[in-house]
């Protein structure tokens, strides 16, 4: 980096770093709102039971896994999922949230098996305590652009179930992933 274009970085940190400080108390950052409170759900470790359907009408293949969940400020999810997937060792992180401007649930899902993140909006329903959200992405082995269909359901307080489905052939959504979590005993 040239040192002209270091310094101009230094100078709008400082910039920035003064304008934070000089803000009255008044200014503090928004905090938690009733929104975040379905994240409290899922703080905790949890055994999970999934099954990945590799073609409609054939039998899942089913593994074990292990998902921890944390909050962080209040305000976010931050999730670690790891078990065996297709016979290898499979580790995804999460990242869940409420966006208060566009008034969605956002998140984001990285994992071992693909060079691709995926960005997550979606809404919850109280009524039926259901998540259901978009997910966008890259198809792992082509590259090509992908919006993946994915619910949660808080099935009870130690139970949820976790789904996905993928445009199949025929562009209708197929299941592709189901997990069943159960809260693991303290």
């Amino acid at each position: 980096m040239p040192s002209h274009s270091f310094a101009l970085v230094v100078r709008f940190s400082a910039v920035a770093l003064v304008g934070f400080i000089a803000q009255p108390a008044a200014a503090q950052p928004p905090g938690p709102t009733q929104e975040h409170e379905i994240f409290k759900h899922d703080v905790g470790t949890w055994d999970a039971t999934m099954k990945l359907f590799h073609t409609p009408g054939e039998e899942p293949t089913v593994s074990k896994a292990t998902e921890t969940g944390e909050l962080v400020g209040g305000m976010w999810l931050v999730t670690r999922f790891e078990g065996q997937m297709m016979g290898m060792p499979f580790t995804g992180i999460g990242q869940w949230g409420y966006d208060p401007a566009e008034k969605k649930y956002v998140g984001t899902w990285i994992d071992n098996m693909t060079p691709y993140m995926q960005t997550i909006r979606g809404d919850f329903d109280p009524a039926t305590k259901t998540m259901t959200a978009v997910s966008e992405s890259r198809d792992p082995m082509s590259g090509e652009k992908i919006a993946y269909r994915q619910t949660t359901r808080r099935v009870d307080d130690d139970t949820r179930l976790f789904e996905m489905s993928m445009p199949g052939e025929n562009g209708e959504y197929q299941k592709m992933l189901e997990i069943e979590y159960k809260r693991r005993a303290k």
